[in-house]
């Protein structure tokens, strides 16, 4: 991941060896959290309290949405990476991807929901509308 442009000093959350930039603590533990409840449905920390939280209002960059989608597909999880797409989808505006892939956007709210099932065309015109790239690396 890389560094926030107004904040470059790392957090002390160890994410397999490396620090976590601030600014990504938040979505990094959503989506931590998003998968413990994905692997086990019984999963209920009473002991947590919660608050609504958005993680598409604070992706406000091309870096942000980057590092936030890379941090989905570390994880591994297809549901986890169709929900990080819709979040960044919904902070460009899933009017505008809508019109820009040629999906409806009623589809696009369902296939890139935590529950949804994307085909991977409708994931590759998602990556593109938004202008961000897929690659491939050595493992």
């Amino acid at each position: 991941m890389t560094a926030c442009p107004d904040k470059p000093t790392k957090s002390l959350v160890p994410d397999q060896g490396r620090a976590i930039p601030r600014c990504f603590v938040l979505p990094y533990f959503r989506l931590c959290v998003i998968y413990r409840i994905h692997m086990n449905a019984e999963f209920k920390p009473d002991f947590v309290k919660t608050i609504p939280w958005d993680a598409s209002e604070h992706l406000k960059s091309a870096e942000d949405m980057a590092a936030y989608l890379e941090a989905a597909l570390e994880l591994g999880d297809p549901a986890l990476v169709a929900a990080a797409l819709g979040d960044i989808a919904r902070a460009k505006g899933m009017t505008r991807i809508s019109k820009e892939t040629g999906l409806a956007r009623e589809s696009l709210y369902k296939a890139l929901s935590p529950d949804g099932n994307p085909e991977f065309a409708t994931v590759l015109k998602v990556v593109k509308a938004l202008g961000l790239k897929l690659h491939a690396g050595a493992a």
